[in-house]
C-alpha cells in the first residue's frame, strides 16, 4: 500500500506540473492574453509610422513582456504561430533600432498578423510544409556561413544566411533557454544586433556578434553529463544485491528444510533469468537506439528516468517493509513453501528465474535512461566495478557461508534507491524541459546541483521537496511509532 500511494503522487505531481500548460493553452484566457498583447503591437504600428522609434520600441517592449507568460502555451498549440511571432518580433525590434521606418512597419505588420490569425483561431496547427524542426547541431554551420560571408565582405550573402538562421532559431532557443537562460538572452540580443549591423554596412560589428552567438551554443552540441561512475556503479550493485539476497535466501531456506538435492533448480533458474535479462536489454537497446535521435534523446531521458523513479520507490517502500529479519524471512518461507506445496521442482527454478530476471529488466531500463546523459567510460567503468563487488559478495555469501545483516543492508539498499530516484526525478523532469514538454521557471536563489539532479526550476524542484518531505515522514514513524511498539513486544 505505501508503493502504491507513493507512486501516485509521483503521478499526481507530474499531472500537476503538465496539466496547468496545457488547460491554459486551451483556454480563453490564453487567447485573451495574445489579444491585449497585441494591442501593443498596434499601437507601436502607428508610433512608427509617425517617426517616434522610441515611443515604438516600448510599446513593442510591453507586447514581449506579455508574450513571454504565454509563449510556451502558444507553442503548444501552434508552434508556426510561435516561430513566426518570434521572428517578426525580432525583425521589429531590430528595424526599430536601427531607425528604419519601411521594415519596421513590415516587421510589424507581420507580428501584428501572426497575432491575429492565432486570436481568431486561423492558426495552423503545424508547419505548412510539414518541415522538420531543426536541432543546435544543424542549425550552426549557417552561423559559420553567414560569418564566412562577412569575413569575404558580402553583406547580402550574409543577411540571407542570418535571415535563415533567425528563422529556424526558435526550434532550439527552448533547449538553449533550459539550459542557458545566460546564453539565451544574450544570443537573442546579438542576433537582432548582428542584423542591425549588416543593415548599417558595420560588417566588422556583425562578424563579432555572430563570433559570439558561434562561442556561446556550440559547447551545447555536447549533452551534458549528468550522471557519473557512483550512479552507474550504483545502479547495478543495487540491483544485483537484490538478485544475490533472494538466492542466497532460497538456498538456505532449501538447507534448513532437507531439500537439499533441489539446489539445481535455484541455480538453472538464476542462470537462465541472467541469459534472459542480458537478451531483454540488448532488445530495449536496440529500440532505443532506433529512436533516439534529436530531442527524441531528451524525451527517452526524460520518461524512462520518471519510470524508474516510481520503480525505485516503489521499491524502497518494500524493502523497508523487508528491513526486520522477521518480516524478510517470513517472506522467503511463503514464497518457498508455495513452490514446494505444488510438487512441482519447475516452480522453484521459476521462482528464482522471475527474481533474477525482474532485476536484471530493471537494471537495462535504469541504464537506458542515463546512457544519453554518461560518459562511456564512466559507464563502464561503473558497471565493471559492481560486478568487482557484486562477485565478491557472492563468493562471501554463496560459497563462504558469511550472513549478511538484514536490517543495515536492507536499511543503506533503502538508502541507496532513494539517491538514485531523487536523481531520476531531477534529471528526468529537466530532460522534458530540454524538450520543450515541461516549462522552465524559478528563481535565482533555488539551488543548481546537476550531480545531484537537482535544478533551479521549480517544476524540478518542487517535487524533489516533496519527496524529502515523504521521507521524512517515513523516518519519524520509524522511530517514533515502529521501533517503540516492536520494543514493547519483546519486552
Amino acid at each position: 500500500m505505501p508503493q502504491r500511494i507513493l507512486i501516485g503522487l509521483l503521478v499526481a505531481g507530474l499531472a500537476f506540473l503538465l496539466v496547468p500548460a496545457a488547460t491554459f493553452a486551451q483556454g480563453g484566457s490564453l487567447v485573451d492574453g495574445l489579444r491585449t498583447a497585441n494591442n501593443e503591437v498596434q499601437i507601436a504600428i502607428t508610433q512608427s509610422g509617425a517617426g517616434d522609434f522610441i515611443a515604438a520600441q516600448a510599446s513593442l517592449s510591453t507586447f514581449h513582456d506579455g508574450w513571454e507568460k504565454i509563449e510556451d502555451a502558444v507553442h503548444a498549440q501552434s508552434s508556426p504561430t510561435y516561430a513566426a511571432v518570434e521572428v517578426a518580433y525580432d525583425k521589429a525590434r531590430s528595424a526599430l533600432a536601427a531607425g528604419d521606418s519601411a521594415a519596421a512597419k513590415t516587421a510589424l505588420e507581420e507580428l501584428n498578423q501572426a497575432n491575429l490569425a492565432f486570436v481568431e483561431g486561423r492558426a495552423p496547427a503545424a508547419p505548412a510544409a510539414q518541415a522538420q524542426a531543426t536541432s543546435l547541431d544543424l542549425l550552426l554551420p549557417t552561423l559559420a556561413e553567414v560569418n564566412d560571408a562577412l569575413v569575404a565582405g558580402n553583406a547580402t550573402h550574409a543577411a540571407t544566411e542570418l535571415e535563415t538562421f533567425r528563422t529556424a532559431w526558435p526550434d532550439v532557443e527552448g533547449d538553449v533557454k533550459t539550459r542557458s537562460p545566460e546564453i539565451y538572452l544574450r544570443s537573442e540580443n546579438a542576433l537582432s544586433a548582428a542584423a542591425a549591423a549588416i543593415t548599417a554596412g558595420d560588417l566588422a560589428a556583425a562578424k563579432a556578434l555572430v563570433q559570439q552567438i558561434q562561442a556561446d551554443l556550440t559547447p551545447m552540441l555536447i549533452l551534458p553529463e549528468r550522471y557519473g561512475v557512483f550512479d552507474a556503479f550504483s545502479i547495478l550493485l543495487r540491483e544485483g544485491l537484490e538478485a544475490l539476497l533472494v538466492i542466497a535466501a532460497l538456498l538456505a531456506f532449501l538447507e534448513r528444510t532437507g531439500n537439499h538435492n533441489q539446489r539445481g533448480w535455484i541455480w538453472a533458474g538464476g542462470i537462465l533469468g541472467v541469459v534472459a535479462s542480458v537478451g531483454a536489454g540488448l532488445v530495449i537497446a536496440l529500440i532505443f537506439r532506433g529512436v533516439a535521435t534529436g530531442s527524441n534523446r531528451e524525451l527517452i531521458e526524460g520518461f524512462s528516468g520518471l519510470i524508474a523513479a516510481a520503480m525505485l520507490f516503489g521499491v524502497s517502500f518494500w524493502l523497508h517493509s523487508k528491513s526486520h529479519a522477521g518480516a524478510w524471512q517470513t517472506y522467503i518461507h511463503e514464497r518457498t513453501n508455495a513452490a514446494l506445496a505444488t510438487g512441482s521442482l519447475f516452480s522453484l527454478g521459476l521462482l528464482s528465474f522471475l527474481a533474477i530476471f525482474r532485476e536484471g529488466a530493471e537494471t537495462a531500463l535504469f541504464y537506458i535512461g542515463i546512457a544519453p546523459s554518461i560518459a562511456t567510460n564512466d559507464l563502464t567503468l561503473g558497471i565493471g566495478l559492481a560486478i568487482a563487488v557484486l562477485l565478491v559478495v557472492g563468493v562471501l555469501v554463496l560459497w563462504v557461508g558469511v550472513r549478511l545483516p538484514m536490517r543495515p543492508f536492507f536499511l543503506v539498499t533503502s538508502a541507496l534507491i532513494f539517491y538514485l530516484g531523487f536523481k531520476f526525478i531531477g534529471t528526468g523532469l529537466h530532460a522534458l524541459q530540454v524538450a520543450r514538454v515541461l516549462p522552465a521557471s524559478g528563481p535565482d536563489f533555488l539551488l543548481d546541483v546537476p550531480a545531484l539532479g537537482i535544478f533551479p526550476t521549480w517544476q524540478t524542484t518542487i517535487p524533489q521537496l516533496a519527496l524529502l518531505g515523504v521521507a521524512v515522514v517515513v523516518v519519524v514513524l520509524e522511530q517514533v511509532v515502529r521501533r517503540p511498539a516492536e520494543a514493547q513486544q519483546t519486552a
